[in-house]
């Protein structure tokens, strides 16, 4: 679930099954759909399915440390459940993250606390569709708990700064997020 702080009048649910493929040690092959329920409290609630492909380039450097750079595009499928209008568009989205183990020397280790942060970008693949937000820019810092190789719980704080069109002004968000990861082997 994901609370915005600038605009406390909506919430979401998300729900994004993922199929994981590790190609190659440093390389992960990404296939899912996201299915996202947003419900705002003073205009019509949304319902978005978002399928998505995307590569995981990443490498493991000093004491357990990793650095990863995510590369997916979606396409979205949003639709308003008060009119019935939909909007469809293609994003990409990129994510340069570091993951450091605080308790442990690797991040696959079971009872592993461990400490995140990212810079994402993300683009519009078809410009001239105003889905309000053509351009953003996503920070996030948080700390997570890998208990084993089937359950994680992360919490976060991010900020995104975001813009309707190229020539407005960004607006920025503040992101407060629980997330409670479930992998299935």
């Amino acid at each position: 679930m994901r609370f915005i702080n600038s605009d406390p009048q909506l919430w979401q649910i998300r729900l994004y099954p993922t199929l994981e493929f590790r190609l190659l040690k440093w390389m992960d092959l990404y296939g899912g759909v996201w299915f996202i329920y947003t419900n705002r409290f003073e205009n019509s609630d949304l319902f978005e399915t978002r399928p998505f492909v995307g590569i995981k380039l990443k490498k493991d450097i000093w004491r357990g440390v990793r650095l990863s750079n995510y590369l997916r595009q979606e396409f979205r499928i949003r639709s308003d459940l008060t009119t019935g209008d939909t909007l469809t568009a293609r994003r990409l989205r990129n994510r340069i993250q570091a993951m450091i183990p605080i308790n442990k020397k690797s991040l696959s280790e079971d009872n592993t606390w461990y400490a995140f942060a990212d810079a994402e970008l993300f683009r519009q693949v078809n410009p001239d569709v105003n889905d309000g937000f053509n351009s953003r820019r996503r920070y996030r810092a948080g700390i997570a708990w890998r208990r084993n190789s089937t359950w994680t719980y992360q919490f976060f704080y991010g900020f995104q700064r975001s813009r309707s069109s190229i020539g407005a002004p960004f607006t920025k968000e503040d992101i407060f997020s629980f997330s409670l990861i479930h992998k299935i082997k």
